[in-house]
């Protein structure tokens, strides 16, 4: 869809000041200003549940896509068996989860981000012209 096409009202609601997320291993989300501060847990939380409700997938299309499915595939939980604290890597030492984390925190923040509008919708004149 070309930005000629978006639903301009929306476009000049949504925010574009950027927001700093520190992710941490702690329980809750946390707020100070824009810097929002989620546990690890619920950044991968949420991208599982995309994932497991079909709201989320990749296109093997996408330049990187199949290293993210494969990030993913390698990522685990750990629980320490003394503490019960978990933990969310790559299950090798070696494998890298940069691209899950990346999903996972845009998953996180599409979720909780306030949605000022609904989606965009082209006018009747935009939609008759683009069948054509």
């Amino acid at each position: 869809m070309q930005l000629r096409n978006l639903d301009f009202d929306c476009l000049a609601i949504i925010r574009s000041k950027p927001i700093a997320v520190s992710i941490h291993g702690g329980a809750n989300v946390s707020r100070e200003g824009d810097n929002w501060k989620p546990p690890k847990r619920d950044l991968v939380g949420t991208l599982q549940v995309l994932l497991q409700s079909g709201r989320f997938r990749v296109s093997n299309k996408l330049k990187l896509g199949p290293i993210l499915q494969a990030e993913m595939m390698n990522f685990k939980v750990k629980i320490d068996p003394v503490t019960a604290h978990d933990s969310y890597s790559a299950w090798r030492d070696n494998e890298h989860d940069d691209l899950v984390l990346s999903a996972a925190l845009d998953a996180w923040w599409a979720e909780r981000a306030p949605k000022p509008c609904g989606p965009a919708r082209l006018p009747r004149s935009h939609k008759a012209a683009s069948h054509h």
